[in-house]
């Protein structure tokens, strides 16, 4: 009985066409902008270096849980009630996240490195089940499974310490885990490759959603401006400026979309990591 609402994961292949993002995916990205708007109030009091690095630091964090969940969900998607409900455990660690940023940010770590390790145990979990099912991907996904199960470990390693170490291990566990996809990108296996429509496809929908968050910080900052020449100005050249990064952003992206191998994904993920940083930058800006 209960096979019949349970759909088993499949590949989705590099060259499949019509694959749209579904409304869980559109969820998801509103949850995971609600925490990189956390993350970018921690701008307002950069003042050093190390300030900087902590809040690029976090950013990745939380983008990196993003990126996790995209990619699988590009290759093995299957909207049934277990992916909906490891789906919405994900969601409610990245709210637990962004809760937590500030105190991350400031040397009490604890709460918000058990919601990202459990974040990372959801992704595990996933493709654990995909393992099972999908026998013409096992092979990346056993090194998805080794490379990820490595990192979560460090990463739960990283608790049990207080102070400058913790976040060490934090580097060490996310950089081990960024070098994954580039070895898989190495391999000879044909199913390295990434979808090169769906992938753009959400990335722009992303960028969509955050543009409309720097668009609504824009609005919150100018609230109690009397309308004058100068708020006018203000108001009128912070919306051409999100008009132009959607212009430049969505012309280069249709262009490209089917036209490109995105191979791993990941030049393109720490291309679009930097655009967003500079557009949570862009949001805080007074």
């Amino acid at each position: 009985m209960l096979s019949k609402f349970l759909n088993a994961p499949k590949l989705r292949r590099y060259e499949e066409d019509g694959r749209h993002a579904t409304w869980l995916e559109l969820f998801f990205d509103l949850v995971l902008v609600a925490a990189i708007a956390q993350v970018g109030h921690l701008l307002i009091n950069v003042d050093t270096l190390s300030d900087a690095l902590t809040y690029v630091g976090l950013f990745w964090i939380i983008f990196w849980v993003w990126c996790g969940h995209t990619v699988y969900s590009t290759r093995f998607d299957t909207d049934d009630p277990i992916f909906r409900i490891l789906t919405f455990l994900n969601m409610f660690a990245l709210i637990v996240m962004a809760i937590e940023v500030h105190n991350a940010a400031h040397g009490h770590g604890l709460i918000f490195g058990i919601a990202y390790l459990s974040s990372r145990m959801v992704l595990i979990a996933l493709l654990a089940r995909a393992y099972i099912h999908v026998k013409e991907a096992k092979k990346i996904i056993k090194i998805y499974l080794v490379g990820f199960g490595t990192g979560a470990l460090v990463w739960a390693l990283s608790l049990f310490f207080h102070g400058p170490k913790i976040y060490w291990l934090w580097a060490i566990s996310l950089g081990f885990e960024a070098l994954i996809p580039w070895y898989i990108w190495k391999s000879q296996n044909e199913m390295k490759n990434i979808n090169a429509e769906h992938i753009p496809e959400r990335f722009g929908l992303f960028t969509i959603i955050v543009l409309g968050e720097n668009i609504f910080a824009v609005v919150m900052g100018l609230e109690n401006l009397v309308w004058n020449i100068n708020a006018t100005l203000i108001a009128a050249l912070s919306f051409i400026m999100a008009a132009s990064i959607w212009w430049i952003y969505f012309q280069h992206t249709e262009r490209a979309i089917g036209q490109i191998k995105l191979g791993s994904g990941q030049l393109i993920s720490i291309a679009i990591f930097l655009y967003f940083l500079e557009l949570s930058h862009w949001a805080q800006v007074p």
